[in-house]
């Protein structure tokens, strides 16, 4: 399929049987001269190695491998190209761009040190390799998609990196990345999961109307760490070619902890609402799983399932009271459908109202006053005796009368606490 590969003094040219790649691929604006190669499918292999200062042919078993002499001020640009198989190694200080439709198979940048700006505008990336791989200026991927799991294991990010408008089809980790300068997650979706629970953040982490919801997780026993992280070893470990990428439950509360906290430290706290959210729920999750785990007995099991319960009463009460913060319109209708059975047993338990089964007897002039009873009933500060001067009390009524008070005064809390979110 390759013929040759030839170089002059300001360009080279890749010849193919069917299309030819020449002279009038390159392009100089000003100072500035760059490669420009478009519209071209390499059905082979290609390996850019950037190390010598000459470019030779190396073609076996129908891999091409270029060597391109490593001048700072050129760039190297695929548009609209497709490529079988992509691997970059070694050190490289040139600026690659891939723009255009560029469509890669597999792309591998393991163990691949760019001292120059990386960036993919609209392209379609299927699998990754990103493994000890180091970006130390601009990794930029605008507009993107990625089908397949990525993971940024062992990636270094040392300069600014960029996800803007792109789409991640599957799970993506960043496992042992390191981000010291800034990446920016901006319009950046999440069909399925995320896990920056083991990055390392030493700059800042910017999101920007980010898509990313519940999604499911992979759970493993915590209880044993040594296990877990044999386990988890599995998750980032190719299997048959492919990346399993599974994300183990409490790696995702803490994304959803992480960002949260990113929206926290730029004041946009409404923002962080939604991921304050989805971390409680996350939680409610481990509380079943820790459940299932205890494997004490005698009072440790009771004293260790008493907790439980405790916490996951906690945590159902603030699901259905506003939400976890995020909807006062929830927390409306839980003084309603709270206060409401409360307030009708302790009517009829006084003597002012009673209970009759047929309704042809009914008063319904009861239910004009007991409107008015029941606003009264809304303030947690009513007197004891709202119903009026009732003197025969029978069982119960105040023990509903002070369960109503808690019930009422705390969906009012939670309706103040939801309306806060934009503050």
């Amino acid at each position: 399929m390759v013929e040759r590969i030839k170089k002059n003094e300001t360009s080279f040219g890749i010849y193919l049987k069917d299309e030819v790649l020449n002279t009038s691929h390159v392009r100089s604006t000003g100072t500035r001269n760059f490669y420009l190669i478009k519209n071209i499918t390499f059905e082979f292999n290609v390996n850019l190695s950037l190390h010598n200062n000459f470019l030779h042919e190396l073609i076996s078993e129908n891999i091409l491998r270029v060597d391109l002499e490593p001048i700072r001020s050129r760039d190297i640009i695929f548009s609209n190209c497709k490529f079988n198989k992509l691997i970059i190694t070694t050190d490289s200080s040139q600026n690659f761009q891939f723009d255009n439709n560029c469509e890669v198979d597999l792309i591998d940048f393991s163990n691949c040190t760019f001292n120059g700006k990386v960036r993919f505008y609209n392209s379609i990336l299927n699998e990754t390799v990103f493994f000890n791989t180091t970006f130390n200026d601009l990794a930029e991927f605008n507009n993107c998609i990625f089908k397949e799991v990525v993971i940024f294991q062992k990636t270094d990010f040392k300069g600014t990196t960029v996800f803007s408008a792109s789409t991640f089809k599957e799970n993506v980790l960043f496992t042992y990345a390191l981000i010291e300068q800034l990446i920016i997650f901006r319009g950046t979706k999440f069909e399925q999961g995320l896990d920056l629970s083991l990055a390392l953040v030493k700059g800042e982490l910017n999101c920007f109307d980010i898509r990313l919801n519940q999604f499911e997780h992979y759970t493993i026993d915590e209880s044993n760490e040594k296990e877990f992280e044999k386990k988890y070893d599995k998750c980032i470990t190719p299997k048959k070619g492919k990346l399993s990428g599974k994300i183990p439950l409490k790696n995702k509360r803490e994304t959803f902890r992480i960002i949260k906290q990113a929206f926290v430290s730029r004041d946009d706290i409404s923002a962080s609402i939604k991921y304050k959210a989805l971390e409680k729920e996350t939680i409610r999750q481990e509380q079943k799983v820790l459940l299932k785990e205890i494997n004490t007995t005698g009072y440790k099991w009771f004293k260790q399932v008493g907790l439980i319960r405790f916490n996951q009463l906690s945590l159902w009460l603030n699901k259905y009271s506003n939400e976890y913060t995020s909807s006062y319109g929830r927390a409306i209708v839980f003084i309603l459908l709270g206060g409401i059975p409360i307030f009708y047993l302790s009517a009829i338990l006084s003597d002012k109202y009673c209970f009759d089964y047929c309704a042809c007897d009914w008063n319904w002039d009861a239910l004009y006053y007991g409107i008015g009873d029941f606003a009264v009933f809304l303030s947690p500060l009513h007197n004891f005796d709202y119903l009026g001067k009732v003197t025969n009390w029978k069982p119960y009524f105040q023990i509903l009368d002070f369960l109503g008070r808690i019930t009422i005064g705390y969906g009012i809390y939670q309706f103040i606490q939801a309306f806060r979110k934009y503050r």
